[in-house]
């Protein structure tokens, strides 16, 4: 446990290491009294102790009484956990190492087995995620956080993942160059294997590998998060379609052009300081605290944001990081005019904004740009790159 405690604390939020925490207290509690026999006692029995073959068991040192002779047809395990020589011994254990290649930083389990979540909760008095918040503060609450006099109506899913390998983009970022690093915080924390090619020095790749691939996550998670027009049956206020929403790029924001992706829009024209305020909210510094606010905690960069700024010590390297993403946000024709407990804000009515197309009415999804925007429809667009191309024939 004292291993445990001098970790780094993103290794300690590792599955495997939480199962090894619960399991020495459940080793410790067993010598006072006996352990459960309950459906949560005997998951954790699954997953932490050596386990046997069932036509092999004796009946005299299993964990807990079970069957022994099963049919083939059953839903029962193969294996069951068992003491052997009427001991207690844990199965395989990982320990911390300083071997260069497959570095292991937290005494944890051996991956492979697992306890359901209610298990946690039964052995931890709280959801895994509270444990892991209390140790790692990402600053994202569960609704648990939330009084129960309080009513959650977001039922919004988390955003698709975005790869690249399909479509790799040059890198955008130049920090490594700078001296600037990214924490070691592979969730695996090392192989299992006693020998391993793999380096640990690449767990999370190169940082700028790392903000090109959030950054076009989050160019897609910004669109795919868009709101919608109430009634199933209404079309979307974002004119592109998913596919199209998952190759979003960074010239979809520089397009001055509004109506090339809303057919409707409320918009502010702002200066740096209302950009500044919005890119405060997408891209939160450390410490920042939020309780499932709408679109942000379903958004898979952002979640990927806090949750790896949160493994950082060095503050120069998170401000390094957010000074370069400003600087390319600053670059484009608009963003969404984020609020602090809303990703995207649309009502009917919003003092200083305006609506566009003129003459439209209902709520629209309110935007910011850096000057007044064009607005021009997409078939009208069409028509005049037609007569542009056509004119360039004639001469």
């Amino acid at each position: 446990m004292k291993w445990v405690a001098q970790a780094d604390k993103q290794y300690r939020v590792n599955a495997d290491c939480l199962l090894l925490i619960i399991a020495v207290v459940w080793l410790v509690n067993s010598l006072n009294s006996r352990h459960e026999d309950n459906s949560a006692g005997r998951d954790l029995m699954d997953a932490i102790l050596p386990c046997i073959d069932r036509a092999d068991a004796d009946a005299r040192t299993l964990a807990y009484r079970t069957r022994l002779n099963v049919r083939d047809d059953d839903d029962a395990r193969s294996t069951v956990p068992y003491n052997p020589f009427g001991m207690v011994f844990f199965r395989r254990i990982v320990l911390p190492t300083d071997r260069t290649n497959n570095r292991i930083y937290a005494p944890r389990f051996r991956s492979g087995r697992e306890v359901r979540e209610n298990t946690f909760q039964h052995f931890f008095g709280k959801p895994v995620e509270n444990i892991r918040e209390l140790i790692l503060p990402v600053g994202i609450f569960g609704r648990e956080a939330i009084p129960q006099t309080r009513v959650v109506t977001n039922k919004g899913k988390i955003t698709p993942h975005i790869s690249l390998e399909d479509n790799p983009l040059p890198v955008l970022f130049d920090l490594a160059r700078k001296g600037h690093t990214l924490p070691h915080i592979n969730a695996t924390d090392g192989s299992d294997m006693e020998t391993s090619d793999q380096d640990d020095d690449n767990d999370n790749g190169n940082i700028d590998e790392w903000m090109t691939t959030i950054w076009r996550q989050f160019l897609s998670d910004i669109v795919m998060k868009s709101p919608n027009r109430k009634g199933q049956l209404n079309p979307s206020y974002c004119r592109l379609t998913r596919a199209q929403r998952l190759e979003v790029t960074e010239d979809t924001f520089r397009n001055p052009n509004l109506a090339a992706v809303w057919d409707a829009c409320q918009v502010k024209v702002g200066d740096t300081v209302d950009w500044d305020r919005v890119f405060d909210h997408l891209w939160p510094d450390a410490g920042h605290k939020c309780i499932n606010t709408q679109g942000y905690a379903q958004s898979r960069y952002y979640v990927k944001w806090k949750e790896t700024i949160a493994g950082i010590r060095n503050r120069q390297t998170i401000a390094a990081m957010r000074k370069a993403f400003r600087r390319r946000l600053r670059k484009f024709s608009w963003i969404p005019h984020a609020q602090a407990d809303k990703l995207w804000v649309s009502n009917a009515k919003s003092s200083g904004f305006s609506r566009y197309p003129e003459g439209s009415e209902g709520p629209a999804p309110r935007i910011l740009t850096w000057r007044t925007p064009v607005w021009i429809e997409p078939a009208a667009e069409e028509q005049r790159g037609e007569e542009e191309e056509a004119q360039e024939e004639g001469e």
